[in-house]
């Protein structure tokens, strides 16, 4: 509650001075928040659970608020400027990225893995227009996705089951 708390008692001073040395701080604390309260709304675990299915699809639409506030659609109300946009791109694709790697270590995957991969592509498919384009971002959520489909790929390779050679499986994953 410390951080939600210091993040509603900065917005003015963000809002008055309009610069992204307010703005880019800001996004760690509120995104520090948010992973507080899934901590707390999770059972006081970091387990990736299916009944906590609710809880992360809260987190995650938080940070893409958090995300659509900080973009250059909302500078003219805000004034964040590109390096709070992207640095609130960075620590939700973390987020994401590191929930879903847990989906996908629980046994059976969770739905997290599945609705994280998908998510992504909606990002990625909304950051390739040329209004909302920002490389940066754009990097961002492709190592993401790319983090989440090699592991993917990993896990089906060697949960396959039965022996084999595991040269060729991480010669067939490289």
């Amino acid at each position: 509650q410390l951080f939600a708390l210091w993040g509603v008692l900065a917005l003015p001073l963000c809002w008055g001075a309009r610069s992204d040395v307010l703005w880019a701080p800001w996004a760690l604390v509120v995104v520090t928040a948010i992973s507080l309260w899934t901590h707390t709304y999770s059972g006081h675990r970091w387990g990736v659970e299916a009944q906590q299915l609710r809880v992360h699809l809260a987190a995650w639409s938080a940070c893409t608020v958090l995300v659509v506030w900080l973009s250059s659609a909302a500078t003219r109300w805000t004034g964040a400027g590109v390096w709070a946009f992207r640095t609130a791109v960075t620590l939700s694709v973390v987020g994401i990225t590191l929930t879903a790697l847990g989906a996908l270590f629980h046994t059976p995957v969770q739905a997290q893995y599945a609705l994280a991969v998908l998510g992504f592509a909606g990002a990625l498919a909304l950051l390739s227009k040329q209004r909302a384009f920002d490389v940066f971002a754009a990097s961002a959520v492709a190592l993401g996705v790319n983090a989440l489909l090699v592991v993917g790929i990993a896990r089906w390779l060697f949960d396959s089951g039965g022996g084999g050679d595991w040269s060729g499986r991480l010669m067939l994953m490289g």
